[in-house]
């Protein structure tokens, strides 16, 4: 394997339904025994049903591997994570030829299609166990080897912010074959609150005793409810908002005002013009945005990035700087990023952060300060997670 990409698997929009089920004829790769992935932490009456799973490729990183941030979606995609993947010659080859003629970022779907149109492989598997299948608790002839290699199909022009499709997106000719050693898990959080709203509000009407658990942040769909609500659990920085109201309101819960926050990106790999790839952290609204971002520092910003990497553990960005018993945030709308960019004008300042960790959140130590204007940042994806809101906000809103 020669290339590595940025790689973001998960929901599909319209064809959500259509990545738990195959047709009749086609190979479908699961664990063993394995009929759907359990419930949610906040959805005990609902079960997460087994799914496939798509992915956006986002660029490079180095000579032979990749990165990759899970599309998510509501269950059974409410998780974000990232993959590191290693591709051979020629599907480096093929991802390239897709790349040059699609008018967006190319992805990949764990769908194997074959030139008629018609699904010939699936792979189904559950993201709360992706620390077994392809992280630090894999085993060599465990119940996860079958699902390997994993057939996937290239996609060209998918719409990754509006209507994203599948099947006429689908580029015959060739696709990736990932071997489990191709595929390193890099990051990997459970999202509890992102469900489907009627799904919540139904689930707390049939078990009151769960408007308990609706400000907990679950490491896992199982967790007790004892540990879950421990307050290290939750990204508790990302929901702190300015005085202001002035996003849009989110389309789902119309009567709730919504704040300019501060924003947190995990600063991943290097583009081959010194640029850095950002991954913003999301979280509920105002954070339900999956976005992805080059953004261009000086050198010693770059610097600063270097030193956080040399630590064990994320690199984390944040919109707020910590000062001598003062806090200055860069707050901003989500929502409008892309035209607040184009509007100029647009600035934020943010700390870099090293030796992180996501799930406690562990911010880690400060390596000094990144300013940024609005030439300085190019938006890949801002895809709006509609479904993704505070819990108690929802129950309390019908």
């Amino acid at each position: 394997m020669v290339w590595a990409w940025m790689l973001v698997a998960g929901w599909l929009g319209s064809e959500h339904a259509g990545h738990g089920s195959a047709p009749a004829g086609v190979v479908r790769k699961t664990v063993a025994g394995q009929v759907d992935c359990g419930p949610n932490y906040l959805l005990p009456d609902d079960t997460a049903r087994l799914g496939s799973h798509t992915f956006v490729i986002l660029g490079k990183d180095g000579p032979e591997h990749i990165w990759g941030a899970h599309r998510s979606g509501t269950p059974p995609h409410n998780f974000q994570f990232i993959w590191r993947v290693r591709l051979d010659p020629d599907e480096m080859a093929f991802y390239e030829q897709v790349a040059a003629r699609s008018s967006t970022l190319p992805a990949f779907t764990t769908i194997q299609y074959a030139e008629t149109g018609r699904q010939l492989n699936r792979t189904f598997f559950c993201l709360h166990e992706q620390e077994q299948m392809v992280g630090r608790l894999a085993r060599r002839d465990d119940a996860f080897a079958p699902l390997f290699p994993i057939h996937a199909s290239l996609l060209a022009n998918a719409q990754h912010e509006a209507l994203f499709k599948i099947g006429e997106n689908v580029v015959h000719g060739g696709g990736f074959e990932l071997e489990r050693s191709d595929v390193e898990l890099v990051l990997h959080r459970y999202l509890p609150a992102y469900v489907d709203p009627d799904a919540l509000r139904r689930n707390v009407a049939a078990h009151p005793e769960l408007r308990d658990r609706l400000t907990h942040a679950p490491l896992r769909p199982d967790e007790p409810a004892d540990t879950a609500g421990r307050p290290d659990h939750a990204h508790a920085e990302a929901v702190s908002t300015a005085a202001d109201h002035r996003c849009p309101r989110n389309f789902k819960l119309p009567k709730q005002p919504v704040a300019r926050t501060p924003h947190t990106f995990v600063l991943l790999g290097d583009g081959a013009d010194g640029r850095v790839l950002a991954v913003h952290l999301y979280d509920p609204a105002p954070h339900n945005f999956q976005t992805f971002m080059w953004l261009t520092l000086d050198a010693d910003e770059r610097a600063r990035v270097q030193a956080a990497r040399a630590e064990t553990g994320f690199v984390l960005l944040q919109t707020r700087v910590e000062g001598e018993g003062t806090v200055e945030d860069s707050a901003f709308c989500m929502s409008s990023l892309r035209t607040d960019l184009a509007a100029g004008g647009w600035s934020v300042r943010g700390t870099v952060y090293g030796g992180a960790t996501l799930q406690p959140y562990v911010r880690g130590t400060a390596h000094g300060v990144v300013d940024l204007g609005a030439a300085d940042v190019e938006v890949l994806v801002n895809r709006e997670l509609a479904s993704f809101l505070d819990p108690a906000e929802v129950v309390g809103e019908p």
